[in-house]
């Protein structure tokens, strides 16, 4: 339930156009979607949205891990980059 919630989140909050880049409150949302995934992002060193595929690109920990977060026909995925 938890990850219904937070994905709901997620979509709502990166619908606001930004031109590429995220907002902090964007942000903040994204490290809660990576780390309800299971995956760890205690620090996020860069995010930037993709204007041509959508594709969110997140750096986490000193780069130590990289991370796509992207919409696959309505259902938003985590992978390690």
């Amino acid at each position: 339930m938890k990850k219904i919630i937070l994905v709901v989140v997620v979509c709502v909050s990166l619908f606001a156009e930004t031109k590429g880049n995220l907002t902090a409150s964007q942000v903040r949302a994204v490290q809660d979607f990576i780390k309800a995934y299971g995956y760890k992002c205690d620090t996020v060193d860069f995010a930037m949205r993709s204007s041509y595929s959508g594709v969110i690109d997140v750096t986490c920990n000193g780069n130590r891990y990289s991370y796509d977060v992207k919409d696959n026909g309505g259902n938003w995925t985590v992978t390690l980059d």
